[in-house]
C-alpha cells in the first residue's frame, strides 16, 4: 500500500494554503488532502452579498511567502480576466468575501491532491505510521497536517433547544426562517453578530417583530485596525508570543481581543444610520440594546417560544426577561480536539484540553512517533490572536513545510517589524548587557 509523506485533513484556507505551497515539489513529496465537504465552502452561513475580508489582500494563500506562486489572489484575477477591472476601481480595501471565495474554490479546483466528499473517520498509529480510515478505506502516512476547523460556542443555557428557531450565527443563511413578523434575540456583538444586524434591519423584505440584541461587551466596539494594531499578525510577533510564560500570554490574549473580535468601522456606521433612519424616517421598531449582559437562562413553552433571562455582569441580581421567536447566537469558534484523533490521544500532550505545541507547529507527544502530526487553527494558546486569522496561512503552512521535508524549502524569516519584540542584547559602551 502506498505511503504518503502528509495527509491533510480539512480543506479550508489553512490547508488550502499548505497544498498550494506544496504544489511545485508535488514530484518530490507525496500528500493528499481530504474535507468530508461535496466542494470547497468558505462560511456560507455568513456569505452575505456585501460582506468583506478584514485582511489586505496579499494576505492570501501563498503571497507572504511565494509573491511569485502561480496561486497568487492576483494571479486569480488575471486569469479570470479581472486584473485591470479590478485596478480601476482605485483601492484594494474592502473586496468582497464571495470574491475570496472564489479565489479559493479557483484554487482548490487546480490542484488533483484535493479530494472531496471524504469522511475522515478515525486515525491509528501502526507500524511507524499513521492510519487514516477515510470512507472506509485505509491510507497510510508518515506525518499528519490537521486543518478541521473550528467550532461554535454555545451557550449551555441554549444547547436544549438547538435547532430551526435557535442556532449558531455560522447557519444564518442556511437555515430556512422567515424573520418577518418574528422577534429575534442576537447574542454577541462582534463583527458576525453585526452583520446579523445590519442584515435584519436593512433588507426591505425583512420586517421582524421586534429585535433584541445582548452582549456582555460594556459596549458596541470597534475592531482595532491601525497598523500597530495589525504588528500582532506579523510573524515576528507570533515568534515573540511563543516564547512567552502561559500566564502572560493569557492576558495578552485578552488584552488584544479588539484586533480581532471588534465590529468594523464601516458596519458600526451603517447600523447607527439605519437605526436612526427607522427611528425617525420609517418609523420602524428599535433594535432594543442589553450591553454588558450574560445569558442565563432559557425555557421554551408549548406553543414553541422561547423566554430569555438576561443578567448583568456586575450585577447578577439585576435581571431583565423577554420573549423571543428566534434566538441567534454570534457568540464565536472555539478549537475543540477532532474525534478522529481518540484512538491515538494518549500518545499527544495537553493541558486543560488543548494540545502542546512545538515551534514548528507540531503537536508534542508523550510517546515516541516516528512522524509528526501538525496542527493549523489550534494554536491561538501558543501562538497569538493571529493564529485562527487569514493574514499567517502562507507563513505557517512553510514552517510546517520546512520541517516535513527537513530543508529550508520557504524562507520564513521576515521583514523587519517597528516595532522590536526581542529586546534581545545590547552593546552599551563596550559592555554587553542582556535586557
Amino acid at each position: 500500500m502506498k505511503k504518503y509523506d502528509i495527509i491533510g485533513i480539512g480543506i479550508g484556507p489553512s490547508n488550502l494554503s499548505t497544498a498550494a505551497l506544496l504544489y511545485p515539489y508535488r514530484k518530490k513529496i507525496d500528500y493528499l488532502f481530504f474535507d468530508n465537504k461535496k466542494e470547497f465552502k468558505w462560511h456560507p452561513g455568513m456569505m452575505f452579498p456585501d460582506a468583506t475580508i478584514q485582511v489586505s489582500v496579499l494576505k492570501d494563500l501563498v503571497s507572504m511567502i511565494d509573491p511569485t506562486s502561480s496561486f497568487s489572489f492576483l494571479n486569480f484575477l488575471k486569469r479570470t480576466g479581472r486584473l485591470y477591472m479590478f485596478a480601476a476601481k482605485g483601492h484594494f480595501d474592502g473586496v468582497k468575501r464571495k470574491e475570496f471565495e472564489q479565489y479559493f474554490k479557483w484554487c482548490a479546483d487546480t490542484m488533483e491532491e484535493l479530494s472531496f466528499n471524504s469522511t475522515v473517520e478515525e486515525v491509528n498509529y501502526e507500524n511507524d505510521l499513521f492510519e487514516i480510515i477515510v470512507n472506509n478505506k485505509i491510507y497510510r502516512s508518515k506525518n499528519l497536517l490537521v486543518g478541521a476547523g473550528l467550532t461554535a460556542k454555545i451557550p449551555d443555557c441554549c444547547k436544549p433547544y438547538l435547532g430551526e428557531k435557535v442556532f449558531h450565527n455560522t447557519q444564518f443563511l442556511t437555515t430556512s426562517n422567515n424573520y418577518s413578523d418574528q422577534k429575534i434575540t442576537v447574542v454577541g456583538s462582534g463583527q458576525s453578530g453585526a452583520e446579523i444586524i445590519l442584515h435584519l434591519i436593512n433588507d426591505k423584505n425583512v420586517s421582524p417583530e421586534n429585535i433584541n440584541w445582548c452582549s456582555s461587551a460594556y459596549n458596541l466596539l470597534p475592531m482595532e485596525d491601525s497598523p500597530f494594531s495589525n504588528e500582532l499578525y506579523n510573524p515576528n510577533y507570533s515568534e515573540y508570543f511563543f516564547n512567552l510564560q502561559k500566564e502572560l500570554k493569557n492576558n495578552l490574549l485578552n488584552l488584544q481581543k479588539y484586533t480581532s473580535d471588534g465590529i468594523s468601522e464601516s458596519t458600526l456606521n451603517q447600523i447607527y444610520e439605519q437605526l436612526y433612519n427607522n427611528k425617525f424616517l420609517h418609523g420602524k421598531p428599535d433594535v432594543n440594546l442589553y450591553m454588558n449582559t450574560r445569558l442565563t437562562g432559557v425555557e421554551q413553552d408549548s406553543t414553541g417560544k422561547f423566554y430569555l433571562e438576561l443578567s448583568q455582569k456586575d450585577n447578577p441580581y439585576s435581571k431583565i426577561n423577554f420573549q423571543s421567536d428566534i434566538i441567534i447566537m454570534a457568540t464565536g469558534l472555539k478549537y475543540n480536539i477532532p474525534k478522529f484523533l481518540d484512538p491515538i490521544i494518549n500518545k499527544l500532550s495537553t493541558t486543560d484540553g488543548r494540545f502542546e505545541i512545538n515551534e514548528d507547529y507540531s503537536i508534542k507527544t508523550n510517546k515516541s512517533l516516528n512522524g509528526n502530526i501538525y496542527l493549523h487553527n489550534g494554536s491561538r494558546h501558543v501562538r497569538g490572536v493571529a493564529d485562527p486569522n487569514l493574514s499567517l496561512l502562507a507563513w505557517r503552512s512553510a514552517k510546517i513545510i520546512n520541517a516535513i521535508m527537513e530543508d529550508n524549502l520557504y524562507d520564513t524569516l521576515v521583514d523587519k517589524s517597528v516595532i522590536n519584540w526581542n529586546l534581545g542584547k545590547l552593546n552599551i559602551q563596550n559592555h554587553e548587557v542582556t535586557v
